[in-house]
């Protein structure tokens, strides 16, 4: 598959390229590195709108007075590997966490060490959103506890959780080739008989009769909001929700609503105002 990749510069970049990359993932973009002052977003070519980058763009300038300067250009399928390796860096977590590529050496300075396929599936851990919920996960005793990760990615949770002694996971994704690239992953960290992928419709947390100790959802605040009740009919007695893919200012909106389903607030980390947190379920 052709991809596009935009280059931007945002200015000021704090707070504003966080908020320039949520907007680029309500439109379709899929991927996201940091590069100085640089940011790089991918998005599949077929999917690529410059009326809707220009909306975008507009958009900051009249609320935030924010400016962006960008360009963009095509990358052929042939050579996606080879512009990822020149960019991807691993990532340390919690200093228990190096999250490498394929082509890096692992280290054994690091408890856990995982391998992720340079694709084009948000989970690669560069993103404060995916950091802060490996943060959260380290945390937490998974031996011989179930797990379902909502919206999986990479599936770089469901295999932490996995090498962290879960006793099974199911990670589902409505993408793909979030689960291809998932299915790759998994089998590269040895996980196939710990983990369950699944490509699945919106509708489908509705069939699920299976109760976890555990359930992750880094997507975004609308998506939360509006599944936080199923989340809930998924989770046993006492059992804790992952969540992330928003700001800080909008937990309290996310806390209201969890609130109606019995969830309390157990825990919060921030970054760059991105937030992830924890709930657990009252007795």
């Amino acid at each position: 598959m052709d991809y596009i990749e935009l280059r931007s510069i945002v200015t000021p970049q704090i707070p504003f390229q966080d908020v320039f990359i949520s907007e680029l993932s309500e439109i379709g973009f899929e991927s996201f590195v940091e590069e100085n002052e640089y940011l790089l977003a991918y998005i599949p070519a077929k999917n690529f709108d410059i009326n809707k980058i220009e909306s975008i763009c507009s958009h900051f300038t009249q609320k935030y007075l924010s400016v962006i300067k960008y360009g963009y250009n095509l990358i052929k399928s042939h050579n996606w590997n080879e512009e990822w390796e020149k960019n991807y860096e691993p990532v340390v977590i919690a200093g228990k966490c190096k999250i490498i590529a394929p082509f890096h050496n692992f280290d054994k300075n690091y408890q856990y060490n995982i391998i992720i396929g340079p694709q084009m599936s948000f989970g690669t851990g560069h993103h404060e959103t995916t950091s802060l919920m490996i943060e959260l996960i380290l945390k937490l005793n998974f031996k011989d506890k179930k797990v379902i990760d909502i919206g999986s990615g990479t599936g770089v949770l469901g295999i932490l959780a996995g090498k962290i002694e879960a006793s099974s996971v199911l990670c589902i994704d409505n993408d793909e080739n979030a689960i291809s690239n998932a299915e790759e992953n998994i089998e590269r960290n040895f996980m196939k008989d710990k983990i369950i992928i699944k490509l699945v419709d919106s509708k489908y947390i509705n069939k699920i009769s299976e109760k976890f100790e555990y359930a992750f959802a880094n997507i975004n605040k609308n998506v939360i909001i509006n599944d936080i009740g199923k989340y809930r009919n998924l989770l046993k007695n006492e059992g804790i929700l992952l969540l992330s893919g928003f700001y800080d200012f909008d937990l309290k909106d996310i806390q209201n609503e969890a609130e109606k389903y019995d969830f309390i607030l157990n825990e919060k980390i921030i970054k760059n105002h991105w937030i992830a947190c924890s709930f657990k379920l009252k007795n």
